[in-house]
């Protein structure tokens, strides 16, 4: 019985270490096919340069962070983008997501565990978020997807086990009198009965609450949770106090209940407080993430070629995501979790759980609904090509614990093994198998097309050049910020060599005198919207920009200029 247990206790540990190994392996795969394979997203060789320019720039500190990009992915990929060899090959990102999807991996095992009480439902569950080939490169990148991934899961862990901890106290004699009022105790400690008058915030609320303010630190669709625990936590607040009699000021227990209730409040809202304030403190406005013009998500939707086909089209909206998550999880597991929420609603006892499930299912249900509203209301972006189907991660939990609740119902019977292996085989046979070999990896297919978008083809052939004309001093970028990071991140000359033209400086002087000082300077025949000023001023200042530089080196989309003395 001991050696069960000590097995039992092992597989979180062993589901961790198979996710590493798979993931390094894949990483390494994926590495040889082409040793950029780990940057083809655009945004993660800009995640990487923002991490590293935190310390390494002509002007460093944390308004390197920017106003859109939430801060903890840059801090936590700080310490790896640091060291030259992850920072160019792109592993800086590996070693923080892969652990993530991990982690995530092993916290999925517990959370369907507790759910099915079935350690190989549990286990296959687990399987199916760290085995599906999508989620895997998302592991291997420096997106943010994974780490919130990570936050939002554990969080939902702890909630779950609160949850439970309401419904199924201890002691029996806790139950009874805790059954006969369930709809009342939500928040009620689990050694505490309603005719105490006590409360006890539970411990797990309290981590609930501290990794969704992780989770609102890494991305913004876990900003409405926060306000779904402030709505639960209030209702199950007045619900306690009306069944016990209102509430006095006076009384210290009372005092303790209120305490507790706002703890937790500010707790889950300390991510969102922290990014407002920081806002507000280094752009004047609290909420420039919203507003900025050339990086806020609606900016770029509103410059982006999907809108036309999403806002305020529903219909149009769920059938792009409707389909990208048919590609990305498979036919089988989008049918098996739509039976399986059936089965939850039809057959599902006792009463206590069916309700534990609910309000889980409905937790986990937040990141996707803002990230279909926001498609409605043109502030996000999705198309058939897969353009930002690493959304879709959001919904992998969800789904994997409904179609674990269809196995768990299919398994019921005895002289089941058979059954048991036919299930796993069909379940995880479409991501393992079937995904790879028809090439349908859509996030990876949308970092390729990141990979040879635009100018970036020409941007790489830009870094080579300057990388081999490089011999000391300033470089002057005058591209946007999406281009110049690409620039300073192939080429591989320390960050603090570079100096770039931002939408705050445009046209300056102060901007202008930099130029003039640096020894090198790259201008973009198709700036982004940020640096389209300054470049126009540029080129109008030709002449006498010509007393100084000469043009050393020139491609489809830029210029590369050297100062005089230092020019061929």
């Amino acid at each position: 019985m001991q050696a069960i247990t000590r097995l039992e206790k092992r597989r979180p540990l062993l589901i961790l270490f198979l996710s590493l190994g798979i993931g390094f392996i894949f990483a390494s795969h994926v590495y040889h096919v082409d040793n950029l394979a780990l940057l083809y997203y655009s945004d993660s060789v800009s995640h990487l340069v923002r991490a590293r320019q935190l310390v390494d720039y002509s002007s460093p500190g944390l308004e390197q962070i920017g106003t859109v990009w939430l801060p903890l992915p840059h801090l936590l990929l700080l310490p790896f983008s640091l060291v030259d060899l992850l920072f160019r090959t792109g592993l800086a990102g590996t070693f923080v997501s892969l652990p993530s999807i991990a982690i995530t991996a092993a916290v999925l095992y517990k959370i369907i565990k507790e759910q099915m009480e079935a350690s190989w439902i549990a286990f296959m569950g687990a399987g199916l978020y760290f085995l599906n080939p999508n989620i895997l490169y998302l592991g291997l990148t420096a997106m943010t997807e994974a780490l919130f991934m990570l936050f939002f899961v554990v969080s939902a862990f702890y909630f779950q086990k609160y949850l439970s901890s309401m419904l199924f106290p201890s002691s029996q004699r806790e139950h009874n009198t805790i059954k006969s009022k369930n709809r009342f105790t939500w928040f009620c400690g689990p050694n505490q009965t309603l005719g105490s008058n006590k409360f006890i915030i539970s411990s797990n609320m309290l981590k609930c609450s501290f990794f969704v303010a992780l989770a609102t630190l890494c991305r913004y669709e876990a900003w409405p949770i926060p306000v779904f625990l402030l709505l639960f936590t209030t209702l199950c607040f007045l619900r306690l106090r009306t069944v016990v009699g209102g509430f006095q000021p006076s009384s210290a227990s009372n005092k303790k209940q209120l305490i507790g209730f706002l703890l937790c409040t500010v707790l889950s809202f300390s991510g969102i407080i922290l990014w407002i304030s920081y806002n507000w403190i280094y752009y004047d406005s609290p909420l420039e993430f919203l507003v900025s013009p050339y990086y806020s998500a609606a900016a770029q939707a509103l410059g982006g070629q999907n809108r036309e086909y999403l806002f305020l089209q529903p219909l149009g909206a769920a059938s792009i995501y409707g389909v990208t998550a048919l590609f990305f999880f498979g036919p089988v597991m989008i049918t098996g979790a739509a039976f399986g929420y059936i089965v939850h609603r039809k057959l599902a006892v006792p009463k206590e759980k069916v309700q534990i499930a609910d309000m889980l299912y409905l937790f986990l249900a937040i990141p996707s609904l803002v990230n279909f509203l926001t498609l409605v209301f043109g502030v996000g972006e999705m198309n058939y090509w897969w353009f930002n189907s690493r959304f879709l991660i959001m919904l992998s939990p969800l789904l994997i614990l409904l179609s674990c609740t269809l196995v768990k119902r299919i398994t019921e019977e005895k002289n089941k093994s058979t059954l048991i292996c036919t299930i796993i085989a069909i379940f995880l046979i479409y991501p393992v198998i079937v995904l790879p070999l028809s090439g349908e990896i859509v996030t990876l297919i949308d970092a390729k097309n990141s990979a040879s978008y635009g100018t970036r083809p020409s941007a790489m052939e830009m870094a080579k050049v300057l990388e081999s004309l490089y011999d000391g001093g300033k470089i002057f970028v005058i591209t946007g910020s999406a281009q110049q990071n690409i620039i300073m991140q192939a080429s591989g000359i320390p960050l603090v060599n570079f100096q770039a033209a931002t939408e705050e400086s445009n046209a300056s002087y102060e901007s202008q005198q930099a130029a003039l000082e640096s020894q090198y300077v790259i201008l973009s025949k198709k700036p982004d919207s940020s640096a389209q000023r300054y470049a126009e001023s540029w080129n109008r200042s030709q002449d006498e920009l010509n007393k100084y530089f000469d043009k050393s080196y020139e491609n489809s989309d830029y210029r590369l200029f050297v100062r005089n003395d230092l020019a061929s």
